[in-house]
């Protein structure tokens, strides 16, 4: 029998006794899950090869204004958007009002942090004028 996404998440459902919105968001929260740590290990060996290349987490948001692209871009989202890691480093949630308080001084390895988060990890290395952040612990610092 060849199987489908839909006869998967059918199998799904019936072993969760959900809702089909609830079975497609662990769909959509787990496949988002493996992409990134996918991402993060070849990213990892992408960076034993390059210096200078890191993690950069990236949501829906311009670049030059912070401003999302579209409405559902997340409020934690617009905080971490362009925060840069090492390789097998982790994103922390800095303080910011717009950051659920919940989630403050959290870590995380690559998204997603929460159900639908539709945030990537991306490479990043300074010579490509890619705009990016890190946390140091107690402020943002611009990285070159």
């Amino acid at each position: 029998m060849r199987w489908t996404l839909r006869a998967l998440a059918m199998q799904v459902r019936a072993a969760l006794e959900g809702s089909w919105w609830q079975v497609e968001r662990t769909i959509r929260t787990e496949t988002s899950y493996a992409y990134n740590e996918a991402q993060a290990v070849a990213i990892g060996e992408l960076a034993r090869e390059h210096r200078g290349i890191l993690l950069r987490w990236t949501e829906l948001v311009d670049d030059t204004t912070g401003e999302p692209l579209d409405m559902r871009v997340g409020k934690d989202s617009l905080v971490l958007h362009g925060q840069l890691a090492p390789p097998g480093g982790v994103f922390v949630m800095p303080p910011d009002k717009r950051a659920p308080v919940g989630m403050i001084g959290q870590s995380w390895n690559h998204p997603p942090n929460r159900p639908n988060d539709r945030a990537v990890l991306t490479p990043w290395h300074p010579s490509w004028n890619i705009p990016g952040w890190r946390w140091d612990g107690t402020q943002r610092v611009v990285a070159p």
